[in-house]
């Protein structure tokens, strides 16, 4: 899913009456890119009165679900997950979002019967890929990542896979992946072609 720019957007509108705090999480977001969503109102909640940490946990999750459940796919993810499905190949969500939530969302999209789990927080991506691996019994060599971030860029180095970057509303690649697309359907050839 088209996801990144509705977290985004949400966090701000979870935290829109509270005065100062959009300065704030603009200074977060723009010097601690690590944080997840419980740390982001943490901070905020220590910073800025009346904020709390729960509440806008479970704000911030519901808006999120909402809007990606009515949002737009990633183009071409479904019918490649689908391909890939159909070939016996394994795909599996790995996630920054709380495992939880993430598989309630997961559950509900489109493409769900395609993949054979999903893998959030609070474990790393890096973790999960592994843990992912281990179950499918998949070598990092034949395992390929396919992610818009940074972090799943990174998670693929470290476990030694091969990587492509997607085009979405909020990449924040610290190197340009040396194959990024667009629609993913453009990699069915590759990957179903035999091994």
């Amino acid at each position: 899913m088209q996801s990144n720019a509705i977290k985004r957007a949400a966090l701000y509108d979870v935290v829109a009456n509270f005065n100062g705090a959009s300065a704030i999480l603009d200074e977060l977001l723009c010097n601690k890119p690590e944080l997840n969503r419980y740390g982001i109102f943490c901070e905020l909640a220590d910073r800025v009165n009346g904020i709390d940490v729960e509440t806008s946990v479970r704000s911030y999750t519901k808006i999120c679900y909402e809007r990606i459940l009515a949002g737009d796919e990633v183009p071409g993810a479904f019918e490649l997950l689908k391909t890939l499905h159909d070939a016996g190949r394994v795909s599996v969500v790995n996630s920054a979002t709380p495992q939880g939530p993430l598989r309630e969302l997961v559950a509900h999209l489109r493409f769900s019967p395609f993949v054979c789990g999903s893998y959030g927080m609070p474990a790393s991506k890096l973790t999960n890929l592994e843990k992912a691996m281990t179950k499918a019994s998949v070598r990092a060599g034949d395992t390929l990542v396919i992610g818009d971030g940074e972090s799943d860029r990174h998670a693929a180095e470290q476990a030694g896979c091969r990587f492509v970057g997607v085009e979405s509303d909020n990449n924040d690649f610290q190197r340009r992946p040396e194959l990024l697309v667009k629609h993913l359907d453009y990699l069915i050839p590759a990957l179903t072609s035999p091994l």
